[in-house]
């Protein structure tokens, strides 16, 4: 895999930023994604939706974060519970990248982009299947039920 391909129009440092995040926090991120895109189509702007790259998404995963942060300090629903600890571990969050996992080669981010594609592609596979298994219980029904009428 050659690195400009994996990279694209990113900077390695946001593709590195990308390759620390926790599966929650990529959903996160791809759920802005698709935002976008659904937005954008609602008011027939598609390229609008293109937009939405990496570094803008990385933005407004922070800005969002930090809003959040800001609500929960105001809730009180858990004495006991640090909140600020346990946001201040996400990713999300961290501008300085470097102080954290420092500066990735491209073969340490060859190997982590294909270990996370691995790793979903193999979920994916999985759900996949238990979709095809509902589908499949669901058309069966549908025939018992049809008979018995």
């Amino acid at each position: 895999m050659d690195i400009e391909k994996i990279l694209g129009d990113n900077s390695l440092k946001d593709v590195t930023w990308l390759c620390s995040l926790s599966e929650s926090e990529l959903d996160f991120i791809l759920s802005l994604k698709e935002m976008a895109i659904q937005r954008a189509k609602v008011i027939g702007q598609h390229n609008l939706a293109n937009k939405f790259d990496l570094k803008l998404l990385r933005v407004l995963g922070f800005i969002l974060m930090e809003h959040v942060k800001e609500r929960i300090k105001d809730l009180d629903i858990v004495p006991s519970l640090d909140e600020s600890n346990f946001l201040e571990k996400l990713n999300l969050l961290n501008c300085k990248l470097e102080d954290y996992i420092g500066t990735m080669s491209s073969a340490e981010l060859k190997a982590s982009i294909g270990h996370h594609m691995k790793k979903r592609t193999g979920k994916k596979v999985h759900d996949d299947k238990i979709q095809k298994k509902k589908k499949n219980s669901i058309e069966s029904s549908s025939e018992q039920m049809m008979h018995q009428a």
